[in-house]
C-alpha cells in the first residue's frame, strides 16, 4: 500500500508539472483578453474550530466616492444554534479640512446549520467642493459582531478619481485612462469601474452615486431581471445606460426588453448602439457622459447654494429687524441699572429692588416675545418641487423632489 501511494503521489506531481506548463503557454493569450471585473472579496473566521465564517462581496473594482455602496454578506452558520451578526458600517471623507462621515447598521440572522446571504445597501458620503474636483479621501471599515465570537473588521479605500462610469467588460481600450480606471472626456479624465454582471444588486440606490452604466449585449443578459429593472428606475431619475455590441443581432434582445423605455427615459437616456471595436464602445459612452451639461456631483455642488438655487429664490430672503431687539436690550439696561438704582429704589428704599429689577425684565422678556412674533410669525412657510414622471406601459411612479 505505501508503494501504490507514493506511485500514487508521482503521477499527481507529473499531472501537476503539465497543468502548471498548459496555464504558462496559455497566459499570453489569456493576458490579451479584455479582463473582467472580479469585485473584491473579504472573509472572517469565527470560532477556533471555525464554526461560523462571514464572507464579503463588492461587486464593483473598487468603492464609490459617493451615493451607495452594495455588499452581499453571506453568513454560514455551523453551530446548532441560531446566530445573529451586527454589521456596523462607517465611511468618511477626510480631505483638506473637509469631514463628513455615515454610520450604518444592520443585522443578519442564520439558523442552524445554514447559510444566509443578504445585500446590504451602505450609504456613502458624498465630498462636497465647488474649488476642487479631484482626489477625493474615502475609507471606511466594515465591522462585523458576533456575540460569544468577537469582532472582525474589514477595511475599505474609496476609489482616488472619483468613479462615475460603471463598465462591463472593462478592457484598456475602453478605459485607457493613465491608472486603467478613468475615460477621457474633452479634457478631464472621468473615473470608470468594472462590475460583477450577475452580482449586482436589485436596489436602484446601488446605482446613484454613477452617471453612465456601459455594457456589452451578453453582459446586459448575464445581469439577474430584477437587476435589470433597478437599472430602469435608476434611468427614469437620470441615469445613462450604454448598450453595444458588434452584433445586430445580439442588440435586438435589448432593443425589444427596453422599447419603451428608449421612448420614455424620464430624466435620463438610453443608448444601444453597434460598436465595431472597444475604441467605439469607449466613444458610446463619452457621448452618453456628456449628454447632461454637468454631473450630478457637480450639480450637487453647485445647484443648492444660496445663490444658485431657484426654489431658496421662489421663498425670497427675510430680514430679522436685529436695531429695535438691540435698543430694547439698551433700553433694558438702563432701566434696570441706572433707572432703578437712583430713581425706583433709591436710597432709604432699596429693598424695592426685590420688586422693579422682576418687573422690568418681566416686562423686558413680554415685549421681546411679542417683536419677535411679529416679525417672525407663528408658523413657517416653505416649498417643494415635485417631479411624478409615469411611463404608458409602467405600474411604477419615479419622484424627484427637492
Amino acid at each position: 500500500m505505501a508503494r501504490i501511494d507514493y506511485i500514487g503521489s508521482i503521477e499527481f506531481a507529473r499531472l501537476l508539472l503539465v497543468a502548471v506548463a498548459m496555464s504558462t503557454a496559455w497566459a499570453p493569450i489569456l493576458s490579451a483578453a479584455a479582463p473582467l471585473a472580479r469585485g473584491s472579496t473579504d472573509r472572517h473566521v469565527f470560532g477556533s474550530k471555525s464554526e461560523i465564517e462571514v464572507e464579503i462581496f463588492c461587486p464593483f473594482d473598487e468603492i464609490p466616492t459617493k451615493g451607495f455602496v452594495p455588499l452581499e454578506i453571506e453568513l454560514r452558520n455551523r453551530l446548532g444554534n441560531d446566530v445573529e451578526a451586527s454589521v456596523l458600517c462607517s465611511f468618511s471623507h477626510d480631505t483638506y479640512g473637509a469631514n463628513s462621515s455615515f454610520q450604518s447598521s444592520y443585522k443578519i440572522r442564520a439558523k442552524q446549520r445554514a447559510t444566509q446571504t443578504t445585500t446590504i445597501i451602505v450609504p456613502i458620503p458624498t465630498y462636497f467642493s465647488s474649488s476642487y474636483r479631484g482626489y477625493a479621501n474615502l475609507s471606511g471599515d466594515v465591522k462585523i459582531v458576533i456575540p460569544g465570537f468577537g469582532a472582525r473588521t474589514s477595511y475599505y479605500r474609496g476609489s482616488t478619481n472619483r468613479p462615475e462610469i460603471l463598465v462591463c467588460p472593462k478592457s484598456t481600450k475602453i478605459v485607457p485612462g493613465e491608472t486603467g480606471s478613468a475615460i477621457r472626456v474633452a479634457s478631464q479624465e472621468i473615473g470608470a469601474l468594472g462590475f460583477v454582471s450577475t452580482r449586482i444588486p436589485a436596489d436602484w440606490r446601488a446605482y446613484t452615486g454613477f452617471e453612465v452604466i456601459a455594457c456589452r449585449a451578453t453582459s446586459w443578459a448575464d445581469i439577474p431581471v430584477p437587476s435589470r429593472r433597478a437599472i430602469v428606475d435608476w434611468v427614469n431619475l437620470g441615469g445613462r445606460l450604454v448598450i453595444w455590441d458588434r452584433s445586430e443581432i445580439a442588440l435586438e434582445a435589448p432593443r425589444q426588453e427596453l422599447k419603451s423605455l428608449v421612448q420614455h427615459a424620464g430624466l435620463g437616456k438610453v443608448t444601444i448602439a453597434p460598436a465595431e471595436d472597444d475604441a467605439q464602445a469607449a466613444s458610446l459612452i463619452r457621448q452618453a457622459w456628456s449628454f447632461h451639461n454637468s454631473s450630478l456631483q457637480n450639480s450637487l455642488e453647485d445647484s443648492f447654494t444660496p445663490s444658485n438655487w431657484p426654489l431658496l429664490d421662489s421663498m425670497g430672503k427675510r430680514r430679522f429687524g436685529t436695531t429695535i431687539v438691540v435698543l430694547v436690550l439698551i433700553a433694558f439696561g438702563i432701566l434696570v441699572g441706572p433707572v432703578n438704582l437712583f430713581s425706583l429704589a433709591k436710597s432709604g428704599r432699596r429693598h424695592l429692588l426685590f420688586i422693579t429689577t422682576p418687573i422690568i425684565s418681566l416686562a423686558t422678556s413680554i415685549l421681546l416675545a411679542a417683536i419677535i412674533f411679529l416679525q417672525d410669525g407663528f408658523g413657517g412657510n416653505g416649498k417643494r418641487f415635485v417631479l411624478l414622471q409615469s411611463a404608458p406601459d409602467q405600474t411604477k411612479v419615479c419622484i424627484s423632489q427637492e
